[in-house]
């Protein structure tokens, strides 16, 4: 049967087994990863799969199950194992939506039948060419242990007892280098990873040129006195502080009680310049889609408008729980219930060039680098995190930086950013920060 004719099968079997509502979802999936050490390839997958589960409501409540063999007898035993699991559940408070027309048209530039062109042959030479221009482009590289490329390609179609059909198809191609360099004693290490829609991502002399950089640019570097310190966040990095603390604008963490922000809604919370919108119908970025895996459809969503709490993100259950409408950050695969996540994140750029940011903050630690998280709590909003980077005065690099933690609170933090760089990181991400500086924190060298 296809595709259309098992999820039509499965919801007619749901009702007759007395579900009031139900929605399956079929997935289907191809990846191929190449990886490279000194030459030759030390790995090599090709991966593909299809799939397909069912969420129903019986009496109130839930029952989940999901299958990856598609015949007729699997399909009516996965209907059958969600029915018998939803005696056991609590009550679920929840409406389907209706099969309303999708806002935004039919594209989202996520596919490029291009790509379904590159061969598991092109991904291993384009590796290997990689690898070898990095090497000769500076004597202090030890080796590159982390070499590779892939190439994947997703499709779903989601159908509901009410009507609603929804499809998206989307691939991407993904490729890395992470190196060591060595001077001295010192040791570093460096990476540079990137994705794309375009097989123009297969550049080889820009990932070497990029890998070697990142590789070398903190050699020599060292510790600073502890004291207050103000700092730049490159924007390689404040995505990932950013990210660190999204969960606390989830209405799930809110339900929870495991965000500081669930009494903040309509208040002030950060300075006027910082704001923060998700937009999934932006074109071509990997969070972009049209709906989410419920069926609802996506809009642009202001999450912080000048500093204000404007809302929270939601899926069908929250919405229903706390009064209001989704917001279509439904996530959900064919494996159990679903939870939400954020598509497309962006915070406002400012007005400033790097340079000139870096200027204005007098003497600052400009930070390129991570180590770790395990000590930053969404829920508290506890910072303290490893850092490497640069000592900058006057806005001058003054020498690289390792070995310190830098230590504060989120919910302080995004109060004391003092102002955002005009540019994002170049790369394929859904999450979208410029560089931050923030008026201070505490350094521990």
């Amino acid at each position: 049967m296809s595709s259309m004719d098992l999820m039509q099968m499965a919801l007619d079997r749901a009702k007759a087994g007395g579900a009031s509502q139900a929605d399956v979802l079929y997935r289907d999936s191809l990846s191929k990863d190449v990886e490279i050490i000194q030459g030759e390839v030390s790995k090599s997958e090709i991966n593909s799969g299809q799939g397909v589960g069912i969420r129903l409501i019986k009496d109130g409540k839930p029952g989940y199950a999901y299958t990856h063999r598609l015949e007729d007898q699997q399909v009516e035993a996965m209907v059958g194992d969600a029915l018998e699991q939803s005696s056991l559940s609590s009550v679920l408070e929840i409406d389907l939506p209706e099969g309303e027309a999708l806002v935004g048209g039919d594209s989202l530039d996520k596919w490029n039948p291009e790509l379904e062109e590159l061969r598991m042959e092109d991904l291993k030479d384009f590796s290997v060419a990689m690898e070898a221009k990095a090497l000769s482009l500076d004597d202090r590289i030890v080796n590159f242990p982390h070499v590779g490329a892939s190439s994947s390609s997703q499709s779903s179609q989601l159908l509901n007892s009410k009507g609603l059909f929804r499809e998206s198809s989307s691939n991407q191609l993904q490729a890395y280098l992470g190196g060591v360099a060595e001077e001295g004693d010192q040791k570093k290490s460096g990476f540079y990873a990137n994705g794309s829609r375009s097989k123009d991502l297969l550049d080889v002399d820009f990932f070497a040129k990029m890998a070697v950089e990142r590789c070398t640019e903190l050699l020599g570097a060292h510790s600073i006195p502890s004291g207050e310190i103000p700092v730049v966040f490159s924007n390689r990095v404040s995505p990932s502080i950013l990210g660190m603390y999204l969960g606390s604008l989830s209405a799930e963490s809110v339900l929870k009680g495991q965000s500081k922000m669930a009494e903040k809604l309509g208040d002030k919370i950060a300075v006027e310049a910082l704001n923060v919108v998700c937009d999934p119908t932006l074109k071509g970025l990997p969070g972009s889609r049209l709906c989410d895996s419920e069926g609802v459809s996506c809009q642009r969503l202001p999450l912080i408008e000048k500093g204000v709490l404007k809302t929270f993100i939601h899926n069908l259950e929250t919405s229903k729980l706390m009064g209001c409408a989704p917001t279509g950050h439904g996530q959900r695969g064919i494996q159990g219930k679903a939870g939400m996540g954020f598509s497309n994140l962006l915070v406002a750029k400012g007005d400033a060039s790097l340079s000139e940011l870096l200027k204005k903050s007098g003497r600052c630690l400009w930070v390129t680098k991570l180590e770790g998280g395990a000590a930053c709590s969404q829920i508290s909003g506890e910072l303290s995190i490893g850092v490497q980077g640069f000592l900058i005065e006057n806005g001058e690099v003054k020498h690289p930086v390792d070995a310190v933690t830098l230590s504060g609170n989120f919910f302080d933090f995004i109060g004391d950013i003092q102002g955002m760089s005009n540019d994002y990181l170049d790369s394929f991400q859904s999450i979208k920060v410029p560089d931050l500086w923030v008026g201070s924190l505490a350094l521990s060298g």
